[in-house]
Parts: C-alpha cells; structure tokens; sequence
C-alpha cells in the first residue's frame, strides 16, 4: 500500500502529464487554425487579384487566351483569331510532315515486325518438337492390372484418374509407387515400388479380396 508521501506525489505527477498533453493539444489545435486561417487569407487575396485583372483587362476589350504554352495572355478578338488560324497551320503541317515521313518508317517496322514473328514461331516449333521427342525418350509405361476390375490407380500417392486394368503411358523414368484401391477390398500387395526404364513397359498385378 502506498504512503501518503507517494500517493501524493503519483497524483500530482498524473496531474503534470495531464496538463502537459492539454496544453499541447491546444497548442497543435491553434497552429492547426492559424494555418487554415493563412490559406484562406492567401486565396481571398489570389481571387481579388484575379477578379481586378480580369475587370482591367476586358474594359479595354480584351479576351482571356491560353497559348500553346499553356501560359494566359489577353488579346483582342483579332488578335486571337489570328493566333487560332496559326495553330490550325502549324497542325496541318506536322501532320504532313509526319506522314511523309512515318511511311518509309512504318514499312521497316512491319517487316522487322514480320522477321520477329517468323523467327519466333520456328524456334516455338523447334522447342516443342524438341521437347516432345526428349519427353517420348525419358518416359516408359505401367500396365497395371487386377484380379478384380475397376480399381483405381495410385501413382506416387496421386490418383492417375484411371482404373485396372490400364495402361499408363508417359511415366517418367525412374523409381515409382505404385497402389490400388476399391471400396470393399484389400488390395495385396498394398504397394508396389517399381523402376520404370526408359521407353519400356513394367507390369504389374494386383489381387483384391473383399473384406467382410
């Protein structure tokens, strides 16, 4: 239990914290206005001056124009038409010039374009026919049957998706388990490790026994 000394002294450290968080909430909150406040100021000064700029100009009967360089300048309606008949020129020429010059440019690219195609499509064609043949010679195949029909194979703990008796073709080579399963029966053996050779077929049987 706390003395009275310490009682004392925890409240009034609580109090100390207390008031120090308050005071700098209240500090942030008025810096947080004072803020505001300026940028209000700012934009109530810009629209004055915008206002008084615009007020100046069209008593002497001039009109707002945004250039090419998206900068405003205040012209007469002379002044601006003659700028728009500019650009409308300056538009026609570049479009001119550009198909003039894109013609000889664009039939290039099309028959760089056509090159890539062809090239890509004969290494597509060499990759697979490659890569079919290497698959056909590292691959053997698993007949697999039993004594009781329409088990399903398991290959590597996986089922194959087919049933006995079947052959399975595109194993690859090496080492392999091999298991059969049907609702009601005991398949013996449980499993099979069997070594599949490159390009031959391994056989093997299964007898299933009902259980009762």
């Amino acid at each position: 239990m706390l003395s009275p000394d310490e009682e004392r002294e925890l409240r009034e450290k609580v109090r100390r914290e207390l008031e120090e968080a308050e005071a700098e909430r209240i500090r942030q909150k008025r810096l947080l206005e004072e803020q505001e406040e300026k940028k209000r100021l700012e934009q109530e000064r810009e629209r004055i001056i915008l206002e008084e700029k615009e007020k100046f100009y069209e008593e002497r009967g001039l009109h707002k124009y945004v250039n090419h360089f998206g900068r405003v300048e205040w012209l007469t309606p002379e002044e601006i038409e003659a700028r728009k008949k500019k650009v409308v020129r300056r538009k026609r020429a570049n479009s001119k010039h550009s198909k003039h010059h894109s013609r000889p440019a664009r039939k290039v690219l099309d028959l760089v374009l056509l090159g890539v195609v062809l090239v890509a499509g004969v290494a597509v064609t060499m990759y697979l026919a490659g890569t079919s043949q290497l698959n056909s010679d590292s691959c053997g195949c698993l007949w697999i049957c039993s004594d009781v029909k329409d088990a399903a194979i398991f290959i590597d703990g996986k089922l194959s998706g087919r049933v006995t008796d079947a052959l399975i073709e595109k194993i690859k080579e090496g080492e392999h388990t091999v298991s059969v399963s049907r609702p009601g029966y005991s398949a013996f053996p449980q499993q099979v490790q069997v070594k599949v050779p490159r390009g031959e077929t391994v056989k093997l049987e299964f007898r299933l026994r009902k259980v009762d």
